[in-house]
């Protein structure tokens, strides 16, 4: 379990922000933010295209199961 720090939270809000999103891809985004804190290997979505979108760096590490 990784817990998000109100830096985290502020940092996912202007990421999310300077993309243009809104709805529920914020919630990806936190996903994102707490698996790129945890140094998984791999993120398993059903919705790869908006994690991909989300997260440039990672994207090799966002593959649908």
């Amino acid at each position: 379990m990784i817990a998000l720090t109100a830096a985290d939270y502020t940092a996912v809000s202007q990421h999310v922000a300077l993309l243009n999103l809104t709805g529920g891809v914020v919630y990806d985004a936190l996903i994102l933010r707490a698996a790129e804190r945890a140094g998984v290997d791999r993120v398993l979505t059903f919705n790869v295209d908006d994690f991909r979108r989300l997260w440039p760096d990672g994207v090799a590490k966002v593959a649908a199961p």
